[in-house]
């Protein structure tokens, strides 16, 4: 087994055969795990100390000292050395000999749910004396001794198709006895039932949306996918990316089995994409969210319920008490304004990331059932103009319930970086820094568990870090009875489990706030600070590439890679018969992004594109 279980017996042997450069490890007579070893090394020689049982030393001091404080806390029974190399057949009886009955280390799952005619498989696992004999039994036809599945002898259940509810067990013997193993109920869904994700999104003109249909019922199901109405060639599998627009596109997905048919839709509104560099470096990185926080005008009275829109992932948030329209952090490159937080309202000024679950739309959550290893960032542009010490950027409540949150919590309220594992643990990455009222602050929080580290950037340099157990996971902040400490809010949190008011406030200056469900990289952080400062010193690609177009409402959209971004994007007008000449034309604006928008003049002949490296 992978994972010890208290209170069971285990037979263990090790096996040294130097001689065929293996060593072997065995568990209940049967092989585990296996490596290789030279065949001259011999092994370490340390004939001054005695064979231990149940405990060793944990450093040569210790040993040295006669202290053995590596402890194990247990029985242990018939302990035996061999002075040659057993074999596999000789380990599998000395565990047999001991004359184990079985026992199961995994039952069945009590229940499981499967389409109408689709495969069934149940996974089950047992130990004891070798050889083990295993059958599958249904007890629908005979409730009391059950039905033997014919061929169904192994300790998995696969039955190739599933046509109605039924219930199994799994009857496992040996020589010394025999067992069965709970029941698993199995329900089979008939009929169809379907749904499609996303069904109303507003992305930037350009970007993937990825659309997925979920169906249930009689097996086979097929699908065909349409845009506006027109099936799409061999899109005809349950998921399709689609691409945003100007405008809206009607997408469809027709869902069919032996019950029916059902014709699902969404409705993908693309807006234009922006044009700014520190923009499109954000975007070209996959944000799943990205509010911008540019909203405007103000309106004098808080801006309460005006839209914060997140156009890379649709989580729209609202705001709060707040003042909108202010100059943001790159005011002489970007016409992107800032939101001001904690000042037209000292307490409850905020943007909430508003709940759309029920729409189909989860919230934003890194965290939950099946997350052994969170990796996520968090970005923000902030000017503290009164340091209280709230939230930025947070998810969860206040007092032991965020999942994650930058903000300046430290004693001395300098900027910090702190996740929360799936025990409520803490993990903090607490800098030195402390922002000065008036100055603009890049700060980038990644939690990257797999690696064990969770770090705080400011202005593109690393600042803090911290260490998380690896496969620890992250606080699941899903709770119904907390709505507010559910969903991500910028400027301020919840205080405790029971609060509604976003209290933990912070007074600042906060643009540009993206998430991403991955961790990023040391190199792209300081790409995004110095796309933001117009420092961005990173070399040109001086070789070719191609240009990327897409058509779609009488708009042209080029693109090319955001590493080729200063290259020259020149164009020429000519008649078809003329073809490619000498007037290149400059394209005002295309040094300073990776891509343009050009409006399409049907009475030109030809408009041919090319970059040219600066």
């Amino acid at each position: 087994p992978n994972i010890v279980i208290p209170g069971l017996w285990y037979h263990l042997a090790g096996v040294c055969d130097e001689a065929n450069s293996n060593v072997s490890f065995y568990v209940n007579g049967q092989l585990a795990a296996m490596t290789s070893m030279p065949t001259t090394n011999g092994i370490l020689s340390d004939v001054g100390d005695s064979v231990i049982i149940g405990s060793r030393s944990s450093s040569q001091a210790n040993d040295q000292a006669g202290i053995e404080n590596d402890q194990f806390a247990g029985y242990i029974n018939d302990v035996a050395i061999f002075n040659y190399a057993l074999n596999s057949n000789q380990v599998a009886g000395e565990y047999s000999s001991a004359g184990i009955a079985p026992y199961f280390t995994q039952e069945p799952a009590a229940a499981i749910n499967i389409d109408q005619n689709g495969a069934l498989t149940v996974a089950a696992a047992a130990n004891g004396a070798l050889p083990l004999a295993y059958q599958w039994y249904e007890t629908n036809l005979t409730a009391q001794s059950g039905y033997a599945l014919a061929g169904q002898t192994n300790s998995t259940l696969v039955i190739a198709s599933e046509s109605s509810n039924d219930n199994y067990y799994l009857a496992v013997t040996n020589v010394f006895g025999a067992t069965n193993s709970s029941v698993v109920s199995v329900t089979v869904i008939s009929g169809l039932n379907a749904t499609l994700t996303p069904t109303n999104l507003t992305t930037y003109a350009g970007l993937a949306v990825p659309l997925v249909v979920s169906a249930t019922g009689t097996l086979p199901l097929s699908y065909q996918w349409s845009q506006n109405a027109s099936p799409i060639l061999n899109a005809t599998n349950s998921t399709y990316a689609a691409a945003a627009a100007g405008g809206t596109i009607i997408y469809s997905c027709m869902v069919t089995n032996v019950s029916g048919s059902t014709n699902l839709f969404a409705w993908i509104s693309g807006v234009p994409a922006p044009t700014n560099f520190y923009q499109l470096t954000v975007l070209s990185n996959s944000p799943i969210a990205y509010w911008r926080l540019d909203e405007g005008p103000d309106n004098g009275s808080g801006n309460n319920g005006v839209v914060a829109y997140d156009y890379a992932g649709d989580h729209n948030g609202l705001y709060t008490n707040v003042v909108l329209g202010l100059a943001g952090f790159d005011p002489l490159t970007s016409t992107d304004t800032a939101a001001l937080f904690g000042t037209y309202a000292t307490n409850n000024s905020y943007m909430g990331e508003i709940d759309q679950s029920a729409n189909g739309l989860p919230n934003l959550n890194f965290g939950g059932a099946g997350v052994a290893n969170a990796e996520f960032s968090v970005e923000c542009w902030v000017d503290v103009t009164n340091n209280t010490g709230g939230a930025f950027v947070a998810k969860g409540y206040g007092g032991g319930g965020e999942q994650f949150c930058v903000d300046c919590g430290t004693s001395g309220d300098q900027f910090r970086f702190f996740v929360r594992d799936a025990a409520g643990t803490a993990e903090d990455a607490n800098s030195t820094i402390s922002p000065i009222a008036g100055q603009w602050y890049h700060l980038v929080g990644v939690c990257n568990e797999s690696s064990g580290s969770v770090t705080l950037y400011v202005n593109g340099t690393s600042a803090a870090t911290a260490s998380i157990p690896a496969g620890s996971g992250l606080m699941d902040s899903t709770t119904a009875s907390i709505p507010a400490g559910n969903l991500v809010s910028i400027g301020s949190r919840t205080s405790s489990q029971s609060a509604t008011a976003l209290t933990l406030q912070n007074s600042a200056l906060i643009s540009q706030v993206a998430l991403y469900n991955y961790p990023l990289s040391a190199a792209e952080v300081l790409a995004h600070y110095k796309a933001g400062t117009n420092t961005f010193a990173v070399a040109i690609n001086p070789n070719p590439t191609n240009i990327v177009f897409a058509v779609t409402n009488h708009q042209l959209y080029l693109s090319w890679p955001t590493d080729h971004a200063g290259w020259q994007l020149q164009a020429q007008t000519n008649n078809l018969a003329v073809g490619i000449s000498t007037n290149w034309v400059n394209v005002t604006g295309s040094t300073t992004n990776n891509q343009v928008v050009v409006p399409i003049n049907l009475t030109n002949g030809g408009v041919f594109y090319r970059l040219v490296y600066p």
